[in-house]
């Protein structure tokens, strides 16, 4: 009934109480753990053959025999999942809930106008000393494609959905965030059901995005257009580019100037299409965000 598909990479402290709470899952239905590990320079690939030793009947375990990255790793596990569902949970996470599958089939089965499920996350964050809190507060019930666009209401160990979509519309490969491309397809397809009770747990460290990504593997995501149009000839493609060029300025440590104009200019140029309701915010762009952004950006590429 369910695949759950977890890839994993460099894992080691934290992949034991992943396949932990996916195995204490309680279900009237089978499923099984779909592992993609991704040639591991730790211990990861060791504590997963210890388990899939143990539970034969359940977990299915691939192993890269050179590190692909994450996303080809990503699609190529998709590909081995059979389930009529799959459900997301990497290898850091963890499930909270065990009866987390069970509800989540439960809704999809009798609600077949809904291709996917979510719920809230809490948040682990490691290496501080923080309490634990909810991944995002927001009272959306049922989740469409505009909602999935910006940033994240759900966390990607939430996530549920109906497989035969991968199947019809495999992922595209040149892109950086695999989730996001995924949120958008299933939501393109129909809505997603988000429920506010918490039922996994998302470990926020220091190999967060913000620590290594940069402005040349965010562009990527732009790639991420011209695959979802083919498939939904409506899709926002201006609020999207607005969005990710925005993203990009986020992070300027990344960018050269040059690089801090040219983005800069097409999230004006798609903002534009808004105009003149969002005047407000085009103005505080220009006076005070660009300017800061500005003093933080290099000179030239290094």
């Amino acid at each position: 009934m369910v695949s759950v598909w977890m890839i994993t990479y460099n894992h080691e402290p934290y992949i034991s109480q992943a396949i932990e709470s996916i195995l204490e899952q309680k279900t009237n239905f089978e499923f099984e753990l779909v592992i993609g590990e991704d040639h591991s320079t730790d211990k990861t690939a060791e504590i997963i053959k210890q388990f899939e030793l143990k539970h034969p009947q359940i977990i299915k375990a691939r192993y890269n025999s050179q590190n692909i990255g994450m996303i080809p790793n990503m699609i190529k596990t998709l590909e081995e999942c059979n389930g009529k569902y799959i459900a997301l949970c990497e290898g850091d996470d963890f499930w909270t809930d065990p009866f987390k599958l069970q509800k989540q089939v439960d809704f999809l089965e009798t609600h077949l106008d809904y291709t996917g499920v979510a719920h809230q996350a809490t948040v682990k964050h490691e290496h501080s000393n923080a309490e634990q809190s909810l991944f995002r507060n927001h009272d959306i019930a049922d989740i469409e494609l505009r909602n999935v666009i910006g940033d994240r209401l759900f966390h990607t160990a939430s996530f549920m959905f109906r497989s035969d979509i991968v199947k019809t519309h495999a992922l595209p490969s040149n892109i950086t965030a695999g989730d996001r491309a995924l949120f958008i397809l299933v939501a393109s397809i129909g809505k997603i059901k988000y429920t506010a009770e918490p039922m996994c747990c998302y470990r926020k460290n220091n190999s967060g995005i913000s620590t290594w990504v940069t402005s040349e593997l965010m562009e990527k995501d732009l790639n991420i257009v011209p695959w979802i149009k083919k498939i939904n000839q409506h899709f926002p493609k201006h609020e999207y580019y607005q969005f990710i060029h925005y993203t990009i300025l986020r992070f300027p440590k990344h960018l050269t100037k040059l690089k801090a104009i040219k983005h800069s200019f097409w999230y004006l140029f798609h903002s534009f299409r808004e105009f003149p309701k969002n005047i407000k915010k085009i103005i505080l762009f220009l006076i005070y965000e660009f300017p800061l952004i500005w003093k933080k950006t290099k000179v030239t590429n290094v």
